[in-house]
């Protein structure tokens, strides 16, 4: 493949994953509006704190800056900015952005939102004390340079914390198909939604 047909092909996958993005925002954030209004909020919370306290265990949350990349509807950007943190949501798809703002109400104000690939930050080097993502690394074509991106703009003795999963497994694995298959008979017949 020449470079030319490289870059399209790139270019094409972008388009095709912020077009899925935006598609689904909506959706994906009912399902962060629920986890916020339930008891999901403060456990993450608790767990993220408990890992920002290991390294910074007596700095103050407004005193450090937070970079929430692939923030989707807002779910961590809004619990950190809720407890104090001074926090950055990025997302590459304006639909997402615009549901984490109306999920963040109040606290909107105190989050800075901006589009961008998390691929390719535009922050200066060393711009954040936390980078932070959840459900983001799965779904990128290059997570290797998203990795050296976050790190790109994490100060020096600073926490990145990823927590993400292979969500879609089950498409190519067949013992992972047969599970979910398996799964989804048990919640049906114990008719769980």
């Amino acid at each position: 493949m020449s470079a030319k047909e490289n870059s399209t092909a790139r270019s094409s996958l972008h388009r095709e994953i912020e077009n899925y993005w935006t598609n689904r925002a909506g959706g994906y954030s009912l399902v962060n509006q629920e986890e916020l209004a339930g008891e999901v909020g403060g456990d993450w919370l608790g767990e993220i704190e408990k890992r920002i306290r290991a390294v910074f265990p007596s700095v103050p949350p407004k005193s450090l800056s937070v970079l929430d990349i692939g923030t989707g509807p807002g779910f961590f950007s809004i619990i950190l900015a809720k407890a104090g943190y001074s926090v950055t949501a990025a997302d590459f798809t304006a639909a997402m952005l615009e549901e984490a703002r109306k999920n963040a109400g109040a606290l909107a104000d105190r989050i800075c939102f901006r589009q961008m690939d998390a691929q390719n930050l535009t922050f200066p080097d060393g711009s954040f004390d936390i980078v932070i993502s959840r459900n983001l690394t799965w779904n990128l074509e290059h997570p290797e340079k998203a990795y050296a991106s976050w790190l790109r703009v994490l100060k020096k003795g600073g926490l990145l914390l990823n927590f993400d999963a292979n969500w879609y497994t089950w498409i190519y694995d067949e013992k992972m198909q047969t599970a979910r298959q398996e799964e989804r008979r048990i919640v049906e017949e114990n008719g769980i939604r």
